[in-house]
């Protein structure tokens, strides 16, 4: 499980599930920008109500999934992913997601 209290983070991840809750952490801006490279993953992302998501990465085999987020505002935080998915799958979920409530108890125990 991790954050990413700065503006711009980046992680590796080769075969493993890389989880992120980006829900109850201080966003250090308005826009945070993940680098994220994954090979044979699925990484799956819990973020706040309104955050609007930039995909800029490069994928091979892999989709993004975004589930449960309202329509963001104008001035509402936004994520931006940028790096590179071959084989894995990126997954976000925000609060009107199914899993949203089962990610957050079993991530924060």
């Amino acid at each position: 499980l991790h954050s990413f209290p700065t503006r711009r983070s980046s992680d590796l991840r080769i075969l493993g599930d890389p989880c992120f809750d980006l829900t109850s952490m201080p966003w250090a801006s308005r826009h945070i920008t993940i680098d994220l490279t994954i090979v044979m993953c699925d990484a799956t992302f819990l973020v706040p109500d309104g955050v609007r998501i930039e995909d800029s990465m490069s994928r091979v085999l892999g989709d993004l999934t975004v589930r449960g987020l309202s329509q963001p505002g104008l001035d509402g935080p936004v994520l931006t992913l940028r790096g590179t998915s071959i084989l894995s799958d990126v997954d976000i979920h925000g609060p009107g997601s199914k899993k949203y409530a089962r990610l957050r108890k079993k991530w924060n125990r």
